[in-house]
């Protein structure tokens, strides 16, 4: 016999040929006492011997055959390699042993599978990425719907595939899955793309993230609206601006969800760019300070905040001012209302008069002192039925009424004030 390692090995073992073997250990079956390969010997098991062990079934759960492993092994300077000879001539358990590194290595790359195949590439047994392997099917595949991506681009100057894509559905579908790929990639979880075809779509302009893409496009277009118009508030029925107001309407309401604490696309630098260009979050804080605006013109043509509820010229801001009273009574009882104590301190810095008809009646009692200081009485004429005597005689009337029990407009205040004045007499 031709003395090899493994003989004398086999011959240095009592209770079995292969027990001495510190890559292989035992396995007890119901049929047979078999040996099999150590998980860990894969990263110190030289190249030779592991490529001989694999094409014998080591790599399987069990192998019970010691022979031909004998036949390609011998003893050399570094330990045990491979002995020339017919079993090796043809190459075929190199080959074998290529085919099965290559897709190991495929596995590897594409999915970061298990410690165990990182184990593996770390170890001795190294595989040249730069050698003739031949391309999965799946690779295949990809090469074919990349040459199909660059001519889309080619025809149509981008790479946004749309997903319902009638001249080539399954390049729209194939896009897609490359950006969840990606995002799999990034995050650490189990994807199907690597760094090199990363790079490979790059190079060719694709965009990972057309979400972002879409929303600097509407940043631009509505800067370009706020150019053209002077603001960023866009009208819901604006001709030719629909899709632009819808975007702007979807940013405030995901603004609001970020404030409430919840999930939301919007982010801190989208905030800031919308910011720069002067965008407001709320639509009705704007038509509030739009109408604020106005009112205070109003006030700087005709000296007062009083717009009546028929003002012709402007009628909606006749009833937002109205609606500004309604909203501070239910402020004051305490319910829920659009009023802040902000809107009531701007409000009450141009005079607005929250209580009209208290107004109207302190205008008429202060005319009346006048009257009183000029001619030393409170009898007004009747001459002319001016609106000083008209407001007298209601006054007169409120009271008569409020002696004998009815309801009357007339206050224990206002009673006052118009006994000392010397309007009212008590009997």
């Amino acid at each position: 016999k031709t003395e090899t390692p493994l003989n004398k090995m086999m011959a240095a073992s009592s209770s079995s040929r292969w027990g001495h073997f510190p890559f292989l250990e035992p396995k007890n079956t119901r049929r047979c006492f078999s040996y099999r390969l150590k998980p860990k010997s894969l990263t110190s098991l030289p190249f030779s011997i592991f490529s001989t062990l694999f094409n014998n079934g080591f790599t399987k759960p069990n192998f019970s055959s010691a022979i031909s492993i004998n036949q390609h092994l011998t003893t050399t300077t570094d330990g045990y390699a491979f002995r020339s000879g017919e079993h090796c001539s043809n190459g075929s358990c190199c080959t074998s042993l290529s085919n099965w590194r290559y897709k190991r290595l495929s596995t590897l790359k594409r999915r970061s599978f298990t410690n165990s195949c990182t184990s593996l590439q770390s170890s001795p047994i190294s595989v040249d990425d730069n050698s003739d392997e031949p391309p999965t099917a799946q690779d295949k595949r990809w090469e074919l719907m990349l040459q199909e991506l660059i001519r889309y681009r080619e025809q149509y100057g981008d790479t946004l595939v749309p997903m319902e894509f009638k001249a080539n559905p399954k390049l729209g579908t194939w896009v897609d899955n490359q950006r969840h790929q990606y995002r799999c990639y990034k995050a650490g979880k189990q994807a199907f793309i690597d760094e090199e075809r990363i790079r490979i779509l790059e190079k060719e302009g694709f965009i990972w993230d057309v979400y972002s893409l879409v929303w600097e496009q509407n940043l631009n277009d509505l800067i370009a609206y706020k150019e053209k118009f002077g603001e960023c508030n866009i009208p819901k029925h604006t001709e030719g601006y629909e899709s632009l107001w819808l975007w702007s309407a979807t940013q405030r309401r995901n603004y609001q969800l970020r404030k409430s604490g919840k999930h939301s696309p919007m982010t801190d630098e989208r905030i800031e760019a919308l910011e720069k260009i002067g965008f407001c979050w709320s639509i009705h804080e704007d038509l509030w300070n739009q109408l604020y605006n106005e009112l205070k013109d109003y006030k700087a043509y005709n000296g007062d905040c009083m717009v009546p509820k028929n003002y012709k010229s402007n009628p909606q801001l006749a009833r937002w001012v109205d609606n500004q009273r309604a909203q501070y009574k239910q402020w004051k009882k305490g319910k829920i209302t659009n009023m802040t104590e902000d809107r009531i301190s701007r409000l009450e810095e141009i005079d607005f008069v929250w209580n009209v008809p208290e107004f109207k009646w302190n205008v008429r009692f202060e005319e009346l002192e006048q009257f009183v200081q000029i001619n030393g009485h409170c009898n007004v004429p009747k001459k002319g039925r001016s609106p000083l005597y008209s407001w007298c005689m209601r006054q007169k009337h409120e009271y008569q009424k409020m002696a004998d029990g009815e309801k009357s407009t007339l206050t224990e205040s206002r009673m006052k004030r118009l006994i000392e004045i010397g309007l009212l007499q008590v009997p």
